[in-house]
């Protein structure tokens, strides 16, 4: 779902199109609505699929981020992340 303007996406979201959207996977965002880390409301349709609603992810990245999203992805989700410190000792590269 790289650079799709979210004002595009339907009114009800899937799993796997909101993991899209936060950059993680769908279980991690499973276990987050499950856990109460990531607090979107979900609705049920058929079994266990979940559907959320599209202008409550909005705010929930806007929240989170500190951008406006409302035009498409901003600019500064589209930036290179920093790098993550990794554990244990570095690794060399190899030239």
């Amino acid at each position: 779902m790289d650079h799709v303007a979210i004002q595009a996406l339907p009114d009800l979201l899937t799993t796997e199109e909101v993991a899209d959207l936060l950059r993680i996977a769908p279980k991690t965002l499973r276990r987050s609505i499950a856990d109460g880390s990531i607090p979107l409301r979900t609705a049920k349709a058929g079994g266990r699929r979940l559907l959320f609603r599209r202008t409550e992810v909005i705010s929930y990245i806007d929240e989170q981020f500190g951008v406006v999203t409302t035009a498409g992805i901003s600019e500064q989700l589209d930036s290179p992340t920093p790098a993550r410190r990794g554990r244990g000792r570095p690794r060399l590269q190899s030239s």
